[in-house]
């Protein structure tokens, strides 16, 4: 199985899970750019993963990082939803920084 389609599906439902609390917060013009930009930044990684851009395999990894710090917090603090994006960004995290995608991305 290829992992670069896994990662990038990763990468697009957190885009769209972002961009979706964006929409959400639309009174607020700069939560909402906040999140449009966190949204934006997502979909850029996963892009540059499947366009083979080491770099951004790197960046996309302590993205997610940062993904699974936030969703622990927002979980800490009674925020249900935030546990979906805390599994997801765990489990992509482990693929991100696994040899097998690294030597996929190098071939």
């Amino acid at each position: 199985m290829r992992l670069k389609p896994v990662v990038f599906s990763v990468f697009l439902l957190l885009a769209f899970y972002f961009m979706g609390i964006g929409v959400l917060s639309y009174g607020e013009p700069f939560t909402f750019a906040g999140y449009t930009v966190v949204s934006i930044l997502h979909l850029g990684v996963g892009i540059g993963i499947l366009r083979n851009i080491n770099s951004l395999r790197q960046l996309g990894s302590y993205f997610l990082l940062l993904d699974f710090l936030f969703g622990l917090l927002w979980t800490l603090i009674g925020e249900r939803t935030a546990v979906v994006v805390m599994f997801i960004s765990a489990l992509a995290l482990v693929l991100v920084t696994s040899d097998e995608l690294q030597r996929e991305m190098d071939i």
